[in-house]
């Protein structure tokens, strides 16, 4: 190979890999951020239909809520790694995520 096969090939194949891929790691946590948003929503509103009119007089609205809130930390989790290429947030951000998700779900049904 010459130099100027070296040079053809480092500027129309390794520079646009290397900028793809840089690109993608600045987006990711935008990209991260959107998801998880999107998928505290989904989450609350899922566990919220499936528990709908239950019963609290067995156990304490608090324990109940705690169920809750773990139920959709493993359906958000589940969905983390359904799509490989979103890292899985740390449990903290996703437990944030879910109160701003039930806060709002809350605030909306008030609304109604």
């Amino acid at each position: 190979m010459n130099w100027l096969q070296i040079l053809n090939y480092i500027l129309f194949v390794v520079l646009p890999v290397l900028f793809a891929l840089g690109y993608y790691i600045v987006r990711l946590p935008e990209m991260q951020r959107s998801a998880l948003w999107l998928y505290a929503k989904i989450a609350v509103q899922q566990v919220e239909q499936e528990h709908k009119g239950k019963d609290t007089s067995s156990q304490s609205r608090d324990e109940l809520n705690m169920a809750k809130k773990e139920i959709a930390v493993t359906i958000i989790v589940a969905r983390f790694r359904a799509y490989f290429f979103f890292p899985v947030p740390s449990r903290e951000q996703i437990e944030s995520a879910i109160e701003a998700a039930v806060y709002e779900l809350a605030k909306t049904q008030k609304k109604q």
